[in-house]
């Protein structure tokens, strides 16, 4: 039947009992990642840095993910458990969008299943997700609402469903730019179908641009004036010329990393003459899926040459890949019990693995960021040396973690001695914590003093404090408590006066 024509079922039970069992497993993760450390990780100790202001951009990242953790920080204050709780409700509303797709697809309860343990089985949505992603999720649960919004624009064709497309789409280029390469790829397959293509044509898509411009104009336009920030990322792309091998090759690995353990379950469930065939209709869900896959590993390796990136994530690909699982159930998956018996496996183990790798610490020798004793050493400098105004440091996951002991202080990352300097002479009315120490690496006791030069009468002191889990190692930071008006006078050009 067209895809087009399909009447959608009046009730769904089946897929509300799926998406509520996938919302309790991400909760339980929550639960016992917050439970296991009360350090916050990377991107998390980002995000409690970025996330003291509301600005129209944050560097090299969309301002979309920082804004919504400023929301909920200003009606909890800063917590990590609430950043836990927020990935929580992302990764639920990731199912959701999924399940939604596989609706508009005619998928009965057993697909529905199938369909979300396929996403089980993709590593970088089960484990990297739930252990430290922000951004990227973020980005994919957008991309999942967004295919599953043309999907319906494709069936109603509704003022309704062209406003959701733009919507979505414009919050998608807030969340991550890559959203861009997914929301290009959508574009093309839809054009490249008849009955997609009348859709897109129609005056009433005009709206859903004049919504996506609206929404992501006065970003870019900071975006413009502010290009050192948003390309200071570039170097994770290890960019050369005449690199096309590499970047081709960074894209295989990048993909195998990315569908590896997917495909292999589906390789293990699969029996000859059993798959349905995919295509279906010409303006069917599983052609134009089919389609958009193609697009997608064509435009791939098209901008990577394009760009000359040599080095590709995996994780890069989740809000561009996430659809696999749903061409595989649509092609036929002939041995469900396999394909979700492994799937339950993936779960299983990721939820023992993502508090164990910090717990069993002791046994095992591998300390991880988790263990670093911040919060514990926060509490003790706010012992010694009291509740600063700043607390500056050139270690942005230390200092995202000092908010979460000293949530009314101002948090500055600095860069280089000049920044630093400067940002000590700009509080220089305000009492001032400075620390830092070895870059997070845990289990290393830190390094000698770098700024003898930097501070006049105030000594950086050290203190060593136990890893979590791992008491045989200890960690050192080093820190100075700065008095108001203790240090070196006013450059010119800085406001001493000037409000953190």
């Amino acid at each position: 039947m067209n895809f087009q024509e399909r009447v959608l079922p009046g009730r769904s039970s089946g897929a509300t009992w799926i998406w509520l069992a996938a919302t309790a497993y991400f909760v339980f993760n929550a639960l016992t990642l917050g439970l296991a450390s009360p350090t916050a990780d990377l991107d998390q100790a980002q995000q409690l840095v970025l996330s003291q202001d509301l600005s129209l951009g944050y560097g090299a990242q969309p301002p979309l993910y920082t804004w919504l953790v400023n929301l909920l920080f200003s009606i909890t204050g800063p917590d990590r458990l609430v950043l836990l709780a927020f990935k929580a409700l992302l990764l639920s509303a990731l199912v959701l969008g999924v399940l939604k797709a596989g609706r508009e697809l005619g998928f009965d309860a057993r697909q529905q299943v199938l369909l979300v343990m396929g996403l089980a089985l993709i590593p970088s949505l089960i484990w990297e997700a739930q252990r430290d992603l922000t951004h990227t999720v973020l980005a994919t649960v957008i991309s999942a609402w967004t295919l599953w919004s043309l999907f319906r624009l494709h069936r109603t064709g509704s003022w309704m469903s062209y406003l959701l497309f733009g919507l979505l789409a414009g919050l998608g280029l807030l969340s991550k730019y890559n959203f861009g390469v997914f929301l290009a790829a959508l574009l093309l397959a839809a054009f490249s179908m008849p009955g997609f293509r009348q859709r897109l044509f129609s005056p009433r898509v005009l709206v859903s641009l004049a919504l996506v411009g609206l929404i992501t104009l006065p970003h870019f336009l900071w975006a413009m004036g502010h290009a050192d920030q948003a390309l200071a990322s570039q170097h994770k792309f290890e960019i050369q010329e005449r690199a096309f091998f590499a970047g081709i090759w960074a894209v295989v690995l990048a993909s195998l990393a990315f569908l590896g353990p997917l495909l292999l379950a589906y390789g293990l469930s699969w029996r000859p003459g059993v798959a349905a065939r995919i295509a279906g209709a010409p303006d069917s869900g599983g052609a134009f899926l089919l389609r958009l896959l193609l697009v997608l590993l064509a435009l791939l390796p098209i901008l990577v040459i394009a760009s000359g990136t040599t080095h590709v994530k995996d994780r890069w690909l989740q809000p561009l890949l996430f659809f696999v699982p749903m061409l595989l159930v649509m092609r036929g998956i002939a041995k469900p019990r396999v394909f979700m018996g492994i799937g339950v496996l993936m779960m299983l183990v990721t939820a023992l693995l993502l508090p164990g790798r910090t717990l069993w610490a002791s046994w095992t020798g591998a300390a991880k960021r988790p263990h670093l004793p911040y919060v514990q050493m926060g509490a003790a400098l706010r012992t010694t040396a009291g509740v600063p105004d700043v607390i500056i440091s050139p270690q942005e996951l230390l200092a995202g973690n000092m908010r979460l002991v000293f949530p009314d202080a101002r948090i500055e990352v600095v860069e280089s001695k000049m920044a630093l300097r400067d940002r000590l002479r700009h509080y220089a009315k305000r009492n001032v914590l400075f620390i830092t120490d070895n870059g997070g690496l845990a289990g290393k006791a830190g390094y000698s003093n770098p700024y003898p030069d930097v501070f006049k009468g105030n000594a950086l002191s050290g203190l060593d404090w136990p890893l979590l889990y791992v008491p045989a190692m200890k960690h050192r930071v080093y820190w100075a408590a700065i008095k108001s008006d203790s240090r070196l006078g006013p450059s010119p050009g800085i406001n001493r006066n000037a409000a953190p």
